[in-house]
């Protein structure tokens, strides 16, 4: 799976709009669209932050993808 589906796919398990991962990670909403889209690749450092952001370790984040969205707590 190619890194932009891999942060749409982790934003939406953790149940985050675009806005919200934006603001995580300290970018811009068309940032996150870029990386989405793949028009963008993020910087190393905000890989980390995306990650973060969805409850996940790096480790997880690059692993076997969730099946559906986190159940809220």
């Amino acid at each position: 799976m190619e890194l932009n589906e891999r942060i749409r796919v982790w934003r939406e398990y953790a149940g985050l709009t675009k806005t919200a991962l934006a603001n995580a990670v300290g970018v811009a909403m068309t940032a996150v669209i870029q990386w989405e889209n793949g028009g963008t690749t993020p910087k190393s450092e905000n890989l980390e932050l995306i990650a973060e952001a969805c409850g996940v370790s790096m480790e997880q984040f690059w692993g076997r993808l969730p099946k559906r969205k986190r159940s809220a707590s």
